[in-house]
């Protein structure tokens, strides 16, 4: 039987085609199949005062975006040589004060900035503020036992000799009185707290955080108020995730976190008191809290279909519960609703302008981040989340929802 050589050869093209189809297809369902790569990962260098706000923000963050945030804690000196040494080792470097950014920029280690807030020095003491101590001045004396933190690691010693010129004194003249000296400004402020010394120089927000201590404050003109702001190393592994974060930091989200730590948001003006009277600076951490416990309304899919639902939380009272459960539900869900899969549909950016509660009407006026462009299905979820949280209230009857003023602007 004779072969015929065209049919053969048609034979093999058409298994050929065949192959590279199927090879074709497979590497189309891999592509389809394949797993989505694995979020930004960001190495971040961190003052060590810092360290209990930054956590509230990188936990904030994380629920809100895929990059992940590895934190390392540390004096600001100490990670400064870190960089200098593996200055691959960071994406972001977030000194207690500017000057170490620059040192940073100058070396070459850190390709662009950008601002984050403002630190404030103040005196602490022990509770009672037993030796009466009124001003810097004060910390001359010759009864006084001064704690320190170290000018070689902290930023907060590298500004203290600053503040003594700006009190017409010399290290040399307080340098007797010195009986503790530790690299972060957390231990200088337990040496206080524990008996250790009487006085010494370090952040508010540092000492908002310990117990059984008093606050004196510094006046702003003769302060030495610290920038803080974060730099973009120049060997950033991931630089597009490190910008992601920046950003995020000078959002309405993380900043309303820096000045419940008592960070200023902008330079302080002599005069503020919330930064120079005691009554704006004072610690009282042992003054009971109070808490009420409030449904949020948050969206969730149930059968493929967003619905607002509710969901308890307890919340810290600090302007009255009606006012805070709009505060808190406009920071969205915690980490624990996030998982559990409640999102919200008010912008992040939405800021609370105003807030009226007479006698069943509650008025609320919101910033016009809280844009109605989104579709009128967007909108009704937006305003049955406000609604209904501000309904569970017996005291409430009425709510009118306002934007830069304007009441009917949120509307489907």
């Amino acid at each position: 039987m004779r072969s015929n050589p065209k049919a053969g050869r048609s034979t093999l093209i058409a298994v050929a085609a065949i192959a590279i189809l199927a090879i074709v297809a497979v590497v189309v369902v891999m592509r389809a199949t394949a797993p989505p790569p694995r979020p930004g990962e960001v190495n971040l260098y961190c003052d060590a005062s810092m360290r209990a706000v930054m956590n509230e923000i990188i936990e904030r963050f994380q629920r809100r975006s895929d990059v992940r945030v590895h934190a390392h804690f540390a004096p600001s000196n100490t990670l400064l040589a870190e960089l200098e040494a593996e200055p691959e080792a960071a994406d972001l470097f977030l000194p207690g004060d500017r000057s170490y950014l620059e040192e940073a920029q100058a070396a070459g280690l850190v390709a662009e900035t950008a601002p984050v807030a403002w630190g404030v020095p103040v005196i602490l003491t022990q509770a009672g503020n037993p030796q009466g101590i009124e001003s810097v001045e004060d910390l001359a004396r010759s009864d006084l036992r001064l704690a320190i933190a170290d000018a070689a690691e902290s930023a907060t010693g590298r500004i203290t000799p600053m503040i003594f010129e700006q009190h017409g004194l010399s290290m040399d003249e307080v340098e007797p009185n010195v009986v503790f000296t530790a690299e972060t400004e957390m231990e200088v402020g337990n040496a206080i707290r524990l008996g250790r010394a009487d006085a010494a120089i370090i952040w508010l927000p540092v000492a908002q955080n310990l117990v059984r201590v008093e606050i004196v404050p510094i006046p702003i003109e003769k302060n030495v108020i610290a920038e803080l702001a974060i730099g973009l190393t120049s060997n950033a592994a991931s630089p597009s995730a490190a910008r992601e974060f920046m950003e995020f930091l000078g959002r309405r989200g993380a900043q309303a976190r820096l000045e419940d730590h008592r960070y200023a948001l902008s330079p302080p003006e002599p005069g503020d008191p919330r930064f120079e009277t005691a009554a704006g600076v004072s610690a009282d951490p042992e003054e009971p809290e109070q808490w009420a416990a409030i449904d949020l309304y948050w969206v969730e899919v149930v059968d493929g279909e967003e619905r607002v639902t509710p969901v308890s939380r307890d919340i810290e009272l600090e302007h009255g519960v009606i006012e805070d459960a709009v505060r808190v539900l406009l920071e969205g869900p915690n980490v624990d609703e996030d998982l559990e899969g409640y999102s919200s549909s008010i912008p992040e950016e939405t800021e609370l302008l105003s807030f009226e509660h007479v006698g069943g009407v509650v008025t609320v006026d919101f910033s016009s981040d809280l844009d109605p462009s989104g579709g009128s299905a967007w909108i009704t979820a937006i305003q049955e989340q406000i609604t209904n949280t501000l309904l569970q209230f017996d005291e409430v009857e009425e709510v009118v929802i306002l934007v830069e003023g304007e009441e009917h602007a949120l509307q489907p």
